[in-house]
């Protein structure tokens, strides 16, 4: 069964720094005094690595892109 809105949507591939890009932004976050969850920064880091725009309500997105990442935070 495929939901209507997903028919909509396209998969990326997953960038093989994924992970490693992740961490990164974690740490650099954290030198600077700001947490976010682990799971917002693999999906923050998945929509740089393809350049595409976030569409969300969460607040550690904006955290990111305020702290300097060139992260598309589009508020809902």
């Amino acid at each position: 069964l495929v939901v209507p809105l997903m028919a909509g949507c396209r998969f990326l591939p997953q960038p093989d720094q994924l992970w490693e890009d992740a961490g990164n932004c974690g740490f650099q976050l954290r030198r600077q005094g700001k947490t976010v969850k682990s799971m917002d920064l693999l999906i923050a880091c998945y929509a740089m690595a393809h350049s595409v725009p976030l569409l969300t309500l969460d607040n550690d997105f904006y955290i990111i892109n305020k702290a300097g990442f060139d992260l598309n935070v589009m508020k809902i």
